[in-house]
């Protein structure tokens, strides 16, 4: 049996981590950890164009340029980016292609 979706908007903290370099595009990992109760995560690996698109999909114009370009300067150096406040329901997280990762 299919389960809905849920429709209602939770806070996520995004952690973004470079994970591997090949040429001039690496691989990044975009972890969103639920900052609710239930402590859900949703992962997914792309580039770092694809974390932005995704990013700006699910915090609308909210994304200043400045913080973008100081995230991709600190992946550079090898560390991690944590974005707190990112605001996502269930449904637009799956609709984006964020599988759940918490629940194998």
């Amino acid at each position: 049996m299919i389960t809905p979706c849920n429709d209602v908007m939770t806070s996520f903290s995004a952690i973004v981590i470079q994970i591997h370099e090949h040429g001039s595009e690496p691989t990044i990992r975009l972890i969103l950890v639920e900052m609710a109760n239930t402590q859900a995560v949703y992962e997914r690996f792309g580039t770092w164009a694809q974390c932005e698109i995704l990013l700006a999909s699910l915090m609308g114009c909210s994304v200043a340029k400045d913080k973008m370009v100081g995230a991709r300067k600190r992946l550079k150096r090898k560390r991690p980016v944590i974005i707190a406040s990112v605001m996502a329901s269930q449904c637009q997280l799956e609709g984006i292609g964020f599988p759940r990762a918490d629940r194998h």
